[in-house]
């Protein structure tokens, strides 16, 4: 028995034609293309700036220090107080 019209390779063994051929070659170049967005672009900025940045502000923590050995630091009971209720611990 033979059964004409149903060949799954017929559509595949086309030749193509140069439009064919140059729209494969445009979609082959644009799957390897990569182009970030604007956001994407300020976001990364961000995360460069951030992991650049010192976990400790030297600056504050020696300033701080001289305060403290030259007895001079102060701390506010109301400040700590309306921190504690800002943060609702």
């Amino acid at each position: 028995m033979k059964i004409v019209g149903i060949n799954p390779m017929q559509g595949m063994m086309r030749p193509m034609d140069a439009s064919t051929v140059s729209r494969r070659k445009a979609v082959e170049q644009n799957v390897n293309a990569y182009q970030a967005s604007s956001e994407a672009l300020e976001k990364s900025a961000a995360r460069t700036a951030y992991r650049a940045t010192p976990d400790v502000r030297e600056d504050r923590v020696t300033a701080l220090r001289a305060q403290i050995e030259a007895g001079t630091y102060e701390i506010s009971p109301w400040d700590i107080a309306s921190r504690i209720v800002d943060a609702r611990i």
